[in-house]
């Protein structure tokens, strides 16, 4: 895979981290001092076992890095494939990340999505 780097534990691929909009300088201080207050992130670190790669947690591992006394946990979760990471970190983050609008979120999801939509639409007029 392009744009991949390797942890000692796993590897954090680029594509995944840049699937939602970042958190905001607000949400990350919020996510900080919790986490420092706790001395842990109450979440664990989420991990496609099959292919050993971070598909949640990436801004909580960034704060851990800066912070190596915090604790933290990591849960591995199998998936079938690429796509279905994806779906996986759509359907399980949307909530924490804020979209400027809801024509930005659906924008993304075309641009993740749209060569599936238009597959699978094509199937379906053959039929």
């Amino acid at each position: 895979m392009k744009n991949t780097h390797t942890t000692n534990l796993f590897t954090i691929d680029e594509e995944f981290c840049k699937l939602l909009p970042p958190l905001n300088s607000c949400q990350k201080e919020k996510l900080q001092e919790s986490m420092l207050r706790e001395g842990a992130a109450l979440s664990p670190l989420i991990v496609w076992k099959e292919n050993n790669i971070l598909i949640d947690g990436h801004q909580r591992w960034a704060i851990l890095q800066e912070h190596p006394e915090l604790r933290y946990e990591i849960e591995y979760i199998s998936l079938a494939g690429r796509d279905e990471a994806i779906e996986w970190i759509f359907r399980n983050n949307d909530s924490c990340h804020q979209w400027r609008s809801l024509f930005e979120k659906v924008e993304r999801y075309i641009e993740v999505f749209g060569d599936k939509f238009k597959e699978r639409r094509q199937a379906k007029m053959k039929n």
